[in-house]
C-alpha cells in the first residue's frame, strides 16, 4: 500500500514524508481499531507536523479533504490563502443519501456506514475557512451550495486518469452477440448496486449478460438474477481486459466526487449509464454517448439498459463519441487546470 504514496517522476527533495504517522494508522487497522478513528488520528498528527515555516514559505496552500481543519485555521492565523481539495459530495448530503438508502435496502445496512457528527463539523470549518474550493464535478459542487457554500468559492476540476495513455487508438464497438454490461466498483449500495440486480432481474433477458466486478461482498440474503457473472476483485494488469470485452458501461451510484471508473470506461469506448450524483455530467451527453438518469429510479435504469439491447447497432456511435470525450480527460489536463485555478489564487 505504501507504493502508492510515492511519485517517481517527483524529485525527493520536493517532498518530505511522514511515513511512521501512515505505518501507525495501517498498523491499527490491521489490529481491527474503528477506521474511523485511526483515521482521525493519523490526520491529525499529520497536520500537527507541518511546521510554521512550510507554510510561510507559500504563496498559496492547498489541503484535502477531512483532513485539513488545523491546517486551514493555521492558513488563517498566518494570512495564507488556503484552498480545499475537495474529492466528494458534502457530508451532510451524504447522510441524506445514506438514511434513504437505509430504508431502501435494509440487507445492505452494514455497508453504509454513517460519519459522526465530530468529524463532520471538522469537515465544515475546512470549507468555512478555504478561500477557495476545488472540487471535481458539478453534482459536488451543488451540495456544497446547498449547504451554504457560496457559488463563486467553487472551481469544478475533473479528475483525471493514468489509463488513457496508450489506448487512443483502440477501435469503437461493435457487438457481434450479445450485448455485454459491465459495473465495475465497490459492491455497496452506495455505488448503486442493489438497483442494478433489481433492474436485470426485471429485464430478464437472455440477449444481453452482467458482469459485476469490484471489490467488497454483497450481504449473503442477496441472490445474483439469471446472467450475471460476478467477476470479484479485478488485479490492475486486468483492467484492460475488463473494459475491452464488454460494450456498455453503467454505474447508477447514488453519491460521488466524479467516478474515475467511468473516465476509464469512456476511453475504451464504452457507452455509459451513469447518474447525476456519479459526476458522469462532466463527462456524458444524454442520449447521445450514454443516458444520465436519477439516483435510485427504477423504470429510468431499466428504460435506459433496454435501449441497448433493442438497439445494439446505436453501441458503435456512441462508441465513439464517448470515446472523444474520454480522452480529453487525462492528468496532464487537470494538472493545467489546476495551474490556471492557482495563477487566479496568486493574484488575489
Amino acid at each position: 500500500m505504501l507504493g502508492n504514496r510515492f511519485i517517481e517522476s517527483v524529485s525527493p527533495k520536493k517532498i518530505k514524508n511522514t511515513v511512521w504517522i501512515e505505518w501507525s494508522a495501517l498498523l491499527q487497522l490491521r489490529l481491527g481499531n474503528d477506521a474511523e478513528a485511526v483515521f482521525y488520528k493519523r490526520n491529525k498528527r499529520f497536520q500537527e507536523q507541518i511546521p510554521d515555516a512550510a507554510i510561510l514559505a507559500c504563496d498559496v496552500v492547498i489541503g484535502f479533504d477531512t483532513s485539513s481543519w488545523i491546517l486551514a485555521e493555521r492558513c488563517k492565523q498566518l494570512r495564507k490563502r488556503f484552498i480545499l481539495d475537495v474529492s466528494i459530495g458534502h457530508p451532510r448530503s451524504k447522510e441524506l443519501v445514506y438514511d434513504v438508502l437505509k430504508k431502501k435496502y435494509p440487507n445492505w445496512r452494514e455497508h453504509i456506514q454513517s460519519k459522526s457528527k465530530h468529524l463532520i463539523d471538522l469537515e465544515e470549518s475546512e470549507m468555512l475557512l478555504a478561500d477557495t474550493l476545488v472540487v471535481p464535478s458539478s453534482f459536488v459542487k451543488k451540495t456544497y451550495t446547498d449547504h451554504g457554500i457560496p457559488e463563486n468559492k467553487i472551481n469544478i476540476n475533473p479528475f483525471g486518469t493514468s489509463i488513457v495513455s496508450g489506448i487512443r487508438n483502440s477501435s469503437q464497438k461493435v457487438v457481434d452477440e450479445k450485448i455485454k454490461f459491465l459495473f465495475f466498483g465497490a459492491l455497496t449500495a452506495r455505488k448503486g448496486l442493489p438497483l442494478l440486480l433489481e433492474a436485470w432481474e426485471s429485464i430478464n433477458t437472455d440477449n444481453a449478460v452482467l458482469t459485476i466486478a469490484g471489490y467488497g461482498k454483497m450481504p449473503d440474503s442477496i441472490s445474483l438474477p439469471r446472467n450475471i457473472v460476478n467477476k470479484g476483485v479485478v488485479l490492475k494488469e486486468e483492467i484492460r481486459s475488463l473494459y475491452e470485452s464488454h460494450h456498455v458501461f453503467v454505474f447508477p451510484s447514488n453519491f460521488e466526487g466524479f467516478a474515475q471508473v467511468q473516465i476509464e470506461a469512456a476511453t475504451f469506448g464504452l457507452p455509459i449509464i451513469g447518474t447525476f450524483n456519479s459526476g458522469v455530467t462532466e463527462l456524458v451527453e444524454d442520449g447521445i454517448s450514454g443516458f444520465i438518469i436519477t439516483p435510485n429510479d427504477l423504470p429510468a435504469l431499466v428504460s435506459a439498459m433496454k435501449y441497448f439491447i433493442e438497439n445494439p447497432t446505436h453501441i458503435s456511435k456512441m462508441s465513439k463519441l464517448i470515446k472523444m470525450k474520454g480522452d480529453q480527460f487525462s492528468w496532464d489536463a487537470y494538472g493545467e487546470r489546476w495551474v490556471n485555478i492557482l495563477k487566479r489564487e496568486f493574484k488575489n
